[in-house]
C-alpha cells in the first residue's frame, strides 16, 4: 500500500547539501547501534497534507485536476536544528525543525485540505523528515541521541 500525500519539495542542489550535513548524523546512530531507516534525499519533502492509503484510480485523478488549477506564492523555508521525537507519539521521528515558513506550510496545509475536503485533521506541525528509528529506544537512548544530535 502507499501513501498519498501533498508535500513541498526541495530542489536537487537543496537536498545534495542537506544529505551531506547527515553523514555525521548517520555516523552517529550507526556508532550506537541503532537502526535507522533514512528518507532517500530524492524523497526529501514536508507533508502538507495526508490524502490516505491506497486512493482508488478517480480519486487520485480527481485530486491531480485540482490541483493543477491552484496556486500559491514561492517562499522559502530555512531548516533548523536536528530533532529526535515530535512528540510522545513519534519518538522515533528524526527530523530538522523548520525555523522560517512554518505558518505558510500551514496555510497550505489548509487551503489544500479545503480544496480536496479532507475532514477531521489534525493542524500540521511542519518538519522535514529524515528517518525513523527501527527499534524501541528506552529513555535513557533517547536521552543520549539527543545530547549528540
Amino acid at each position: 500500500m502507499k501513501n498519498y500525500f501533498i508535500g513541498v519539495f526541495p530542489d536537487k542542489n537543496t537536498s545534495e547539501k542537506i544529505d551531506g550535513v547527515l553523514l555525521e548524523l548517520r555516523r552517529i546512530f550507526q556508532y550506537q547501534n541503532i537502526p535507522v531507516r533514512w528518507v532517500n534525499k530524492e524523497k526529501f519533502h514536508v507533508t502538507i497534507s495526508y490524502l490516505g492509503r491506497d486512493i482508488n484510480f478517480m480519486k487520485k485523478l480527481s485530486f491531480g485536476k485540482k490541483f493543477i488549477k491552484t496556486d500559491f506564492k514561492e517562499f522559502e523555508v530555512e531548516l533548523g536544528s536536528v530533532t529526535l521525537g515530535i512528540n510522545k507519539l513519534y519518538r522515533e521521528l528524526l527530523h530538522f525543525k523548520i525555523l522560517n515558513g512554518g505558518e505558510e506550510l500551514r496555510k497550505l496545509s489548509e487551503k489544500y485540505n479545503r480544496i480536496y475536503n479532507i475532514k477531521n485533521v489534525k493542524p500540521i506541525s511542519p518538519h522535514f523528515t529524515i528517518g525513523r528509528v527501527q527499534k524501541d529506544i528506552v529513555d535513557e537512548e533517547f536521552r543520549n541521541l539527543t545530547e549528540d544530535i
